[in-house]
């Protein structure tokens, strides 16, 4: 929903930080499969590379805190998955994810399971390793908070991806946080 409008669980929702995105799904919403994915990615503003007229690489990582399989210690598996890069991003294009990779293909309660987005524009630097690392922090956080409430899980999983993610100051390039 947009800003100001109400939440299922109550209380209402912000939207201002938010980005719009489609939760499709198949079935009925209880015990139905549901399938998230991340199809495509709209520029709305390019953002400044090293080149003069450089078009955007975006990625997109999705983590995933699966809260349903737990460890016999309460550990939660994690995976985080990566989308992209694309290539040749300018302003005001849609560009699509290929080939199509859900990330989730199950029933879903809001107790299920917690996801983490990033989308990231990168300049000179591997993605595949930008994910490796935030895949590492967002385990370690979700190994940490064991057993703890979903609040918590949820704030120190997004403080260790941020963090896994964050702009570094290189010479070269760099990773860029373009949202959370």
């Amino acid at each position: 929903g947009g800003a100001g409008s109400g939440c299922p669980r109550g209380g209402a929702h912000d939207g201002s930080s938010s980005f719009p995105f489609v939760l499709p799904h198949t079935g009925e919403s209880t015990g139905a499969t549901v399938h998230l994915w991340t199809d495509s990615l709209r520029c709305h503003s390019e953002t400044p590379g090293l080149g003069i007229d450089e078009s955007d690489e975006p990625f997109v990582l999705v983590a995933i805190i699966d809260l349903e399989r737990r460890s016999r210690a309460g550990i939660p598996p994690t995976e985080v998955v990566l989308y992209g890069p694309l290539a040749d991003v300018d302003d005001q294009e849609n560009h699509f994810f290929l080939p199509f990779r859900p990330f989730w293909i199950r029933p879903l309660a809001p107790e299920s399971a917690i996801f983490l987005t990033a989308i990231l524009e990168h300049d000179s630097v591997n993605p595949e390793l930008t994910r490796s690392i935030a895949a590492g922090a967002v385990q370690a956080a979700a190994t940490a908070t064991a057993g703890a409430p979903r609040q918590r899980i949820v704030a120190e999983a997004l403080s260790a991806m941020s963090g896994a993610v964050a702009p570094v100051d290189l010479p070269f390039g760099a990773s860029r946080l373009v949202g959370p």
